[in-house]
């Protein structure tokens, strides 16, 4: 009667029966729905055989419902009786679920510090690499100089043959070494060559070698085109390159 939402008993009357057990209608419409619903609903079938057989079933629904195990008068689904077993075992299910959402963030640590390792190795491989290349092209440059002496253009020249050949393989380090030697004919004011070997690196970084390296290359042809007198062009560049440098990992 406290909780029938159909007006058969007054407000102040549900209120009255709902204080009896410590409660308020809708409490009571919330504790009530579900298992005592449908234990009266079967104790009140038309069908005789379909209601409890005896007092003791019945009796024995109603124990199960007081200990939060399943009753006989609800479907068998692994979901109701999953559900009982949580309410039965509150603590524990709270527990373990402690345990599981801190394992999962131990987890989430643990991938992120591993990524952040494999990319800190991998920069420090590729710094190692970079390195290596260096020296190693400086020394085929001067392995390639027989006894006739070589001016810096000369040499320079001799340079940019070899790069292509000798590095075509490996794109990403070839666009280091191409801005190196970029940086070698702007000594020499040789702008046209140097914005060949800059047009070149920044083909190979939009390719995805070295793409990290394309806001240093856009900044080395403003440099460029600044050099030239081309100084509208130039800002232009600088304005677009903006946004690069600043999601640019430790920018140089």
């Amino acid at each position: 009667r406290a909780v029938t939402p159909s007006g058969a008993i007054s407000r102040t009357e549900a209120l009255r029966l709902a204080g009896v057990r410590d409660a308020t209608p809708e409490r009571l419409k919330r504790d009530y729905a579900g298992d005592l619903e449908n234990i009266l609903a079967k104790a009140l079938r038309k069908d005789p055989v379909e209601r409890y057989p005896t007092v003791t079933a019945l009796a024995n629904d109603l124990e199960h419902y007081l200990r939060h195990e399943p009753v006989s008068a609800r479907p068998d689904a692994w979901t109701y009786r999953a559900g009982k077993f949580l309410r039965r075992n509150r603590g524990a299910a709270a527990a373990a679920l402690l345990v599981s959402a801190a394992l999962i963030g131990a987890a989430v640590v643990t991938a992120m510090q591993a990524r952040e390792a494999r990319r800190q190795r991998d920069a420090a491989v590729y710094q190692s690499s970079r390195a290596d290349a260096q020296v190693e092209f400086q020394n085929l440059l001067l392995s390639s100089v027989g006894e006739e002496p070589l001016s810096m253009r000369q040499l320079l020249d001799r340079g940019r043959g070899l790069l292509e050949q000798q590095y075509g393989d490996d794109p990403a380090l070839l666009v280091t070494l191409l801005l190196q030697l970029a940086d070698q004919y702007g000594d020499l004011t040789d702008t046209r060559v140097r914005a060949e070997l800059l047009a070149r690196a920044e083909s190979l970084a939009m390719a995805g070698h070295g793409d990290e390296r394309l806001a240093e290359i856009r900044c080395a042809q403003a440099s460029n085109l600044t050099s030239q007198g081309s100084y509208l062009e130039a800002r232009r560049l600088l304005n677009q390159t903006d946004s690069l440098v600043r999601s640019t990992r430790d920018p140089e």
